[in-house]
């Protein structure tokens, strides 16, 4: 955790005093203490002329075809405020996580059992055969929950959870459970099979998870569907969060109008040796910054952003000096 002091203090005059300036225009002091800050980092760069920069991106990698996704928004029970935005299979792939190719279908047959005091074997029984050649030890296995649109074969215990794998075989898949799971000797995963059972591979660094905020800005959504949400559950295809006002609909995305961060970016300062403009969160357009004098631009300030890009508007290079920080309740 960290602190900032902040105290600014400028005169504007109209005479030629610089020392001991007469005419006043203004005479401002400002001074704000103990502000709590996390995430507080600092660099200095060139942007070579006519070129963009990203100075800071807290946003999650998505799919490459995610501003053409067209997703389904519905609430998987009709009952409680979760809702799910949903890829209909339409449009790009949104790839919220990679998914390791199982090949099984409403035939599989599978098992659990225990192993361990806290591992359990997923195991191949019958039918289409499991194929684990993709997953790797480190990747989530996830069983999906039953509600209005998925019937899960497994017992109820073993419902909407998430493991890591430790190892495999050409046959089984065992996870480390902590004890939590129940052996269950034949499930056939049924009509539902593409979603009851399926192994993600491990996050990175940039992987969208729960905890990270889903922020909505298309217009092609509703208004009510709109906004900032914690995300509460994520798949390869969906989303899941509270929206109490959230509404049925079908829409597709538009460019920069979904995107997922883990926190947000609220102080800036950035001083910089020419024009340069200002964007945040994929704008193709922001605020531009005019020198002050001859040698700096200047821009500080309370913001609210998962990405700052900085571009320089002059034909060459300028230095850029910045600093940001998380502002704690952001």
């Amino acid at each position: 955790m960290s602190y900032l002091n902040l105290q600014s203090q400028f005169i504007i005059y109209s005479d030629a005093n610089v020392e001991n300036p007469k005419v006043r225009l203004s005479d401002i002091s400002d001074s704000f203490t103990g502000i709590t800050l996390s995430d507080v980092k600092s660099q200095e760069i060139v942007i070579d002329a006519n070129s963009t920069y990203s100075v800071v991106n807290t946003q999650r990698t998505l799919g490459v075809g995610i501003n053409t996704t067209e997703f389904q928004v519905f609430r998987p029970i009709s009952t409680e405020d979760n809702v799910r935005m949903k890829w209909t299979g339409n449009g790009g792939n949104p790839a919220f996580k990679t998914a390791r190719v199982l090949s099984v279908d409403a035939t599989t047959t599978v098992s659990l059992t225990r192993v361990g005091p806290r591992t359990m074997r997923l195991q191949y029984v019958s039918g289409t055969a499991l194929n684990t050649s993709q997953v790797l030890s480190g990747d989530k296995i996830f069983f999906e929950a039953s509600d209005d649109t998925v019937t899960s074969p497994f017992s109820l215990a073993n419902q909407n959870k998430t493991y890591t794998v430790q190892a495999k075989s050409a046959t089984y898949i065992d996870f480390a459970d902590e004890g939590m799971s129940v052996e269950e000797p034949s499930v056939v995963l049924g009509a539902d099979f593409a979603d009851v059972l399926k192994v993600f591979a491990a996050d990175t660094p940039t992987t969208a998870r729960v905890g990270d905020t889903l922020k909505v800005v298309s217009s092609n959504f509703s208004a009510d569907n709109q906004g900032s949400f914690p995300i509460t559950k994520i798949t390869d295809s969906y989303v899941e969060f509270v929206n109490p006002y959230g509404v049925s609909e079908t829409a597709t995305n538009t460019t920069n109008g979904i995107y997922i961060f883990d926190k947000l970016i609220g102080f800036v300062y950035i001083v910089s040796t020419g024009d340069v403009e200002i964007m945040t969160d994929g704008q193709t357009s922001g605020t531009k910054l005019q020198k002050l004098d001859a040698n700096i631009s200047l821009f500080f300030g309370s913001i609210s952003a998962s990405r700052i890009d900085i571009k320089n508007l002059s034909d060459v290079p300028v230095a850029v000096r910045s600093q940001y920080a998380t502002v704690t309740g952001c």
